[in-house]
């Protein structure tokens, strides 16, 4: 019953981690707005088998409760046009989760062909993850703090870190670094935004079946590496989980300034 007619605004939200919880809010009664670089249905969006990762939105969501923006989380007007439909069509703006984000898989340095990494590759990864995400932070509060909650809170801000935050591999350095810098802004930005009643809080995911981890360059014997540092379930984990913890999150109000791991009990020693 608290998800019915919140207005919820999600980046990534056409694909993986962010439609799964798109999908899950607006069957609950929510009504959401996807904002992705790409459009649902894309064809780099959808894996080649049968899980329907990817794929548009379930048939039981209507145009009245969804709204689907294509832009890009490091463009003001982009994130503020997205933001400002919302509050015309809804009257406001209650939960912002940041799924957005992009990866790379690279040394810094590799001796074997004296090849340093391209800087524009080391930016890309920076400012979509950590720029993109100040920026969507910012202007959701903004919008929130015109809430007029009678109970005091006015909003709900969630980040996607990952488990690379504590123990990235030797590949994982730029990814790590955003990934971390967004586990270290969670407690400050609880305590900027706690007299507008924002309440901030950050997960951080272990690996999940996404349009990524199940593309067809990813082989069996991977997938079972990965998941062997689990603790239980030695399993990817589904995307609905991510989902339940974000509604875990909207709900239970003493969640604040934290981030929380979902990844099975995962500690790789690499």
């Amino acid at each position: 019953k608290m998800l019915k007619n919140l207005v919820v605004f999600i980046t990534g939200g056409a694909s993986g981690l962010g439609k799964a919880t798109a999908d899950y809010l607006l069957s609950n009664g929510a009504r959401v707005v996807v904002f992705d670089i790409n459009a649902p249905g894309d064809n780099n969006l959808s894996p080649k088998n049968d899980n329907p990762i990817g794929e548009v939105f379930s048939p039981h969501v209507t145009n009245s409760n969804c709204l689907f923006f294509k832009g890009n989380v490091l463009s003001t007007n982009d994130v503020e046009t997205a933001i400002n439909k919302a509050k015309e069509r809804w009257g406001g703006l209650n939960v912002a989760l940041n799924c957005a984000g992009v990866s790379i898989s690279c040394r810094l340095y590799n001796p074997n062909n004296d090849h340093p990494l391209d800087l524009h590759e080391i930016q890309k990864v920076l400012n979509t993850n950590v720029v993109g995400n100040f920026n969507v932070i910012r202007l959701a509060a903004q919008a929130m703090a015109e809430n007029k909650n009678e109970h005091g809170e006015n909003g709900v801000i969630i980040n996607t870190s990952s488990i690379a935050a504590y123990h990235g591999s030797g590949t994982q350095t730029v990814y790590s670094a955003a990934s971390g810098a967004i586990v270290s802004m969670t407690l400050p930005i609880a305590r900027d935004l706690a007299s507008c009643g924002v309440r901030v809080a950050t997960i951080a995911p272990g690996f999940f079946k996404t349009p990524l981890t199940h593309s067809n360059n990813i082989t069996d014997e991977v997938k079972q590496f990965i998941t062997t540092p689990n603790a239980f379930p030695n399993r990817f984990g589904d995307p609905c989980e991510f989902a339940h913890l974000v509604t875990t999150v909207i709900e239970n109000k003493m969640i604040n300034g934290e981030t929380i791991r979902l990844d099975a009990g995962s500690r790789y020693e690499i």
